[in-house]
């Protein structure tokens, strides 16, 4: 299936298991932008998505907005945490990352390639931490082209409490992961 590169930021949260069974029923490899914290209590779910073919990237330790913090002492230590609570659950540091929220400059790109990390932005935005509606995310990933990266969130990024899940992600994936595989040559 030629399909856009979907890939998911916030997580791990209890919406990830379901999202990893509807791209391995649709033959769909992705990549996870982790928050270091939530990786460390989901280790079950980061092993899995890289047993199952998935790349699993940095999104930082708490997911803070990079570009925003002035000290690159602290930037890096956001970055290093996260780096090393994945190292822990696959054996080996991660290669990519994302800035949360898009707050990525020329110093935190400099200060992440120290550790080895190259920045992955995205070319559709599904909105689908705030769109009211499953259609509107749907067709979203829909509405990508089959080499663009498409942002979706299997996470809630800093909200601290309180179920940390995106099933509207879920069922919007379930809508449209169909359409997407009848649309392919």
């Amino acid at each position: 299936m030629l399909a856009p590169l979907l890939s998911f930021d916030d997580g791990p949260s209890e919406s990830t298991r379901p999202i990893l069974e509807l791209l391995a029923e649709y033959g769909l490899r992705a990549h996870f932008f982790v928050i270091g914290m939530r990786a460390q209590e989901h280790p079950d779910l980061i092993e899995r998505a890289a047993a199952e073919g998935h790349m699993v990237g940095n999104h930082t330790w708490d997911h803070a907005g990079l570009a925003t913090i002035p000290n690159d002492g602290d930037l890096l230590d956001k970055l290093v945490r996260a780096n090393d609570a994945i190292a822990e659950i696959l054996g080996k540091p991660p290669t990519l990352f994302r800035g949360p929220y898009g707050m990525v400059d020329a110093r935190v790109e400099r200060l992440a390639a120290t550790l080895g990390l190259t920045h992955m932005g995205w070319d559709v935005e599904t909105q689908d931490f705030s769109a009211p509606d499953l259609e509107t995310i749907a067709n979203a990933i829909l509405g990508a082209g089959h080499d663009d990266i498409v942002l979706l969130h299997d996470g809630n990024g800093d909200i601290p409490s309180g179920p940390n899940g995106r099933p509207k992600t879920v069922e919007a994936l379930a809508r449209a992961l169909p359409a997407l595989r009848d649309r392919s040559p």
